[in-house]
């Protein structure tokens, strides 16, 4: 009997095998691609409100997409300090599967601060109307009921009695509720120092060029709180806090895992936008809320 050979089989399996294996790799790729576009855009885009929110409506609105496509939102952002109350009305901008820019800010500063009326808690109410009609100038009226409206209160609430600081806090949450303006049940609180060093934290990622501002190696401020805390004997000029906060920024980048050949952009100002806690507490604000809606759609 002539034994049939093999060997045609054999070639076929070694191609078909290579081949399989190509076709699962492009299958694979192609997955992990539309995934991350579609988790872009949830984390990016302000179409989704918070649970617990004002209003219910979608911030997509016929004004929500520029003439060129790039998607268009807006956040509140409330600054409580010991000295004022200030406004920031962010305008941002987002390409198709991209990351927002922020394209416009307006500020306002009223004095005194907030917790100058801890005892006529009335009267809280008149300087937070005033500004929160500066954000009804600026923002589109499409806009307002998808706007995130957001009050951070710092040093000056955190110093007063938790009764009282609680009585400012609720009448401020009654006067957003009577806006326009998208507000969630945490839309005013008080912020820890921890809180608006991580804001700051996001509001130089998010803004730094690294074609624009100063520059600074992560390992300078090691050798500098080295340098400066040695020679406090000898120059007592440079003072203790210069060691403390040195020691503590020093600390605080080799905790964030910064390589100490890291080159950092410092500046005050980006594009002429202060760098401050707001802006990282709204966008941070925004993405919690996306973070909140988008498990239940």
């Amino acid at each position: 009997m002539r034994k049939i050979s093999n060997h045609g089989s054999l070639r076929v399996a070694k191609v078909a095998y290579p081949l399989g294996l190509c076709v699962g790799l492009f299958i694979y790729v192609a997955y992990i691609k539309w995934h991350r576009a579609t988790t872009t855009q949830a984390f990016f885009s302000i179409t989704r409100a918070a649970p617990g929110a004002q209003w219910g409506q979608q911030a997509h609105s016929p004004l929500g997409t520029a003439a060129d496509g790039h998607e268009v939102f807006y956040g509140i952002m409330f600054d409580a300090g010991s000295t004022g109350t200030r406004v920031h009305i962010f305008q941002f901008t987002r390409p198709p599967r991209e990351t927002p820019t922020l394209t416009h800010e307006t500020f306002k500063a009223l004095k005194p601060g907030l917790s100058a009326y801890a005892d006529d808690v009335e009267k809280s109410a008149q300087g937070i109307q005033e500004l929160l009609d500066v954000a009804k100038q600026d923002i589109p009226f499409d806009f307002w009921k998808a706007t995130p409206l957001v009050l951070k209160a710092t040093a000056g609430l955190r110093l007063l009695p938790g009764e009282k600081a609680q009585k400012l806090l609720q009448k401020v949450k009654e006067v957003f509720k009577a806006s326009p303006f998208l507000v969630g049940d945490d839309c005013v609180s008080i912020m820890n120092g921890t809180d608006e060093g991580v804001s700051a934290w996001i509001t130089i990622n998010f803004l730094t060029d690294a074609e624009k501002g100063g520059s600074l190696v992560v390992g300078d401020f090691e050798i500098a709180a080295k340098y400066v805390c040695r020679t406090l004997e000898t120059q007592p000029q440079s003072g203790p806090f210069a060691c403390m906060d040195l020691t503590y920024v020093s600390l605080l980048l080799q905790e964030f895992g910064f390589p100490r050949s890291k080159v950092l952009k410092l500046t005050r100002k980006i594009d002429n936008v202060e760098t401050s806690w707001a802006l990282g507490a709204i966008f941070h604000y925004i993405d919690s809320l996306n973070r909140q809606k988008s498990p239940a759609s």
